[in-house]
């Protein structure tokens, strides 16, 4: 928008000239409009760019319509020997279900871990038993640092895989196989890796709570944001019993909105159900009067003002939502 180009007047050649954000967004629109036209012509520019940031922005752009096509270009950028290129197609890759990184990443899952009595274990003699790793299994391993040595090696090929390699491999569901991968010393590893990829899985819902038992901190709210609203919201709803008020709020700051009814009315019992620290003691939670749904937290008024007492700028946000709701639904019954 900032460099008034729209998606048909997207020059791929002009869109080099760009300054680095508005030259990504040129190119994603482009991809948007013409996948394939575009793929060729990134994958052409890929070799003669020679600066690293360069090379990275043309990676980036194959986010937008990301397919299995886009798979070779990923796979050479693999071989680069900048930090940000590499990972940032490693990242991409790991997103598609099908790719050869995949495979590679099963069959060392495989050969690595074996299943016993206490959940997965390193087997012994094999990759995982040493703490360095091998040039080809180092090439699919982000290189920023954060999976190196064994667990980070483990954490990194769970990331790689869909959550389907589990099913079938434990012969089970969705719920059974992530139970199964919470159990053992290598459970937080496995679970760090398979959050990556909870979008992919047939019923992301056991796969989400017990990632976000496992994980900690900014990862923990990093995976939140990233999930579908109302998954994310249930996972929220489902793992916050033994949460204290500002995890919870943290929690909810990552949940887009408007949430769904439902979700509303859980969530409200969750706040209600909690002390209120000290600085918001009597105000009722900015997040949930902003994101959630008008209809349930309108019908809850009297609740909410009677928990929370304080007449703060956060209720008068909320009656002003349940007036404009009013209003709307006026006008279209009239109509």
């Amino acid at each position: 928008a900032a460099t008034g180009v729209t998606t048909d007047e997207v020059d791929l050649d002009q869109a080099l000239d760009l300054p680095g954000a508005a030259r990504l967004a040129a190119l994603r629109r482009a991809r948007n409009q013409d996948p394939a036209r575009t793929r060729e012509f990134l994958a052409a520019q890929f070799e003669a760019q020679r600066r690293a940031t360069d090379r990275q922005a043309l990676i980036s752009a194959l986010e937008a319509n990301l397919g299995p096509d886009d798979e070779p270009l990923l796979e050479r950028a693999l071989d680069d020997r900048a930090i940000g290129v590499h990972d940032e197609a490693l990242r991409l890759l790991r997103t598609l279900p099908t790719s050869n990184l995949a495979e590679r990443a099963a069959e060392r899952l495989h050969r690595g871990l074996w299943l016993t009595a206490d959940g997965f274990d390193v087997q012994s003699d094999e990759l995982w038993s040493v703490v360095e790793a091998e040039p080809d299994e180092a090439r699919d391993l982000l290189r920023d640092g954060s999976e190196a040595g064994v667990a980070g090696r483990i954490r990194g090929a769970a990331a790689s895989v869909p959550p389907q390699h589990w099913t079938a491999r434990l012969g089970t569901d969705d719920q059974g196989a992530a139970a199964e991968l919470s159990r053992g010393v290598w459970a937080t590893t496995l679970l760090r890796g398979v959050a990556q990829n909870v979008k992919l899985a047939d019923d992301a819902r056991p796969w989400a709570v017990a990632a976000t038992r496992a994980l900690t901190g900014m990862e923990q709210l990093e995976m939140l944001g990233g999930l579908p609203a109302e998954l994310a919201a249930r996972t929220v709803v489902e793992v916050s019993r033994q949460w204290n008020y500002d995890l919870l709020d943290h929690a909810c700051s990552q949940l887009p909105g408007p949430w769904s009814p439902r979700a509303t009315a859980d969530l409200l019992d969750r706040y209600a159900g909690m002390r209120d620290p000290r600085w918001r003691a009597g105000r009722p939670p900015a997040v949930l009067l902003a994101r959630g749904d008008a209809e349930v937290l309108g019908a809850n008024w009297a609740r909410i003002t009677e928990r929370w007492p304080e007449h703060t700028v956060e209720l008068d946000v909320l009656r002003l939502r349940m007036r404009l709701r009013e209003a709307f639904n006026h006008r279209e019954e009239s109509q």
